[in-house]
């Protein structure tokens, strides 16, 4: 059975990312296969596991709004056992996501990923940035 944990809060420099990543890493590191998701628009989860921001194509948000259905063509191995679907600033993807539904729903529900969850992770770990939570205001 695989298992989410998501990290959110409307407050920055709270050690969401940092406790997100340290996560990640220790869930892979024990074994586990584990999927980081970098759902903050500033990429810091995807910049803190070595990720090149200015070298991202393809991105969570771009894989929100549909760009590519396979959400395999968007993951990185970070490491064995540990995969990051990677975000950036990316400002063409973010005008075409409307988050307030968006950040609720679709990171959980979406079929491309909650199916990626139960064939291939045992453990989910997601980052959400305070600009996105301050949104649903």
């Amino acid at each position: 059975m695989a298992h989410v944990f998501a990290w959110a809060n409307a407050k920055g420099g709270c050690g969401k990312t940092a406790v997100a990543l340290n996560l990640a890493v220790c869930f892979a590191e024990a074994g586990y296969r584990t999927l980081a998701i970098d759902l903050d628009q500033q990429g810091n989860l995807s910049a803190g596991l070595g990720v090149n921001l200015n070298e991202l194509s393809a991105t969570a948000h771009r894989l929100l709004i549909r760009e590519v259905p396979e959400i395999r063509r968007y993951l990185i191995e970070i490491r064995p056992q540990l995969h990051l679907l990677p975000n950036s600033i990316d400002i063409e993807a973010d005008e075409g996501l409307v988050w307030p539904e968006l950040l609720v729903i679709t990171p959980i529900i979406d079929a491309r990923i909650t199916s990626f969850f139960a064939d291939e992770c045992e453990g989910t770990v997601i980052n959400v940035g305070k600009k996105e939570l301050e949104t649903l205001k």
